[in-house]
Order: C-alpha cells, then structure tokens, then sequence
C-alpha cells in the first residue's frame, strides 16, 4: 500500500504503513480479518485502506464468511455497560468535572 500523504486527514497526525487485524459485524457474528494492509495514524489510530486492500475484502465477504473457510475460530467474551451499575452523583461543577472521559488505548496499540 502506498499513501501519497503522509498526514491523517481526522487529526493531522503522522501515517504509518502497517498490518493490522479489522473486525466488523455480520448479523449476530463478529467477524475479525487478519493480515490487513493499512495506513495508520500514530495519534488517533484512524485507519486507511486502498482501493485494492477494500477489494479484497470484498471478495472475502462475498459469500458470508463460511465458517469453513476460516483459518480460524475465536472466542470472544462478551461484556454489557448494562451490568454496571450507574452511580448516583452531583452534576459537575467545573469545565474540567465536565469535560468527556477519554480511554486510555496506549495498551491496546503498538507504537514505534
């Protein structure tokens, strides 16, 4: 994969050329594609395929990603916010009690 730009469009961060894996959903089945070549952002993780790499998977998911054809099965725990109690609190009074959690996903991507 070549990417003429070498800068995210989302957030103006530095693309890397990589492999990444992709998940996406069909149905009721989470279906995970490994071996994807990507660009990717180093600040906020965006993901860029080329016309080719989207092709292909195109060409995977034409007949609904039999079971048989894949290379192999996960199990995938599944968890719901449902569970977790919402607790019972006062407004935020400050910009800064205000303002949105962001996740930390520096465990869940490689970098360098």
């Amino acid at each position: 994969m070549s990417m003429q730009a070498q800068t995210c469009p989302a957030c103006g961060g530095t693309i890397r050329e990589d492999h990444v894996h992709m998940s996406l959903w069909k149905g009721e089945r989470l279906i995970v594609i490994e071996d994807v070549p990507a660009a990717v952002c180093e600040q906020c993780h965006e993901q860029y395929y080329d016309d080719f790499t989207r092709y292909r998977i195109e060409r995977l998911g034409e007949n609904g990603f039999p079971v048989a054809d894949a290379q192999r099965v996960l199990e995938v725990p599944v968890f719901s916010l449902d569970a977790v109690p919402i607790p019972q609190q006062e407004p935020a009074e400050t910009d800064e009690e205000a303002s949105v959690w962001q996740p930390d996903w520096s465990d869940f991507y490689e970098t360098g």
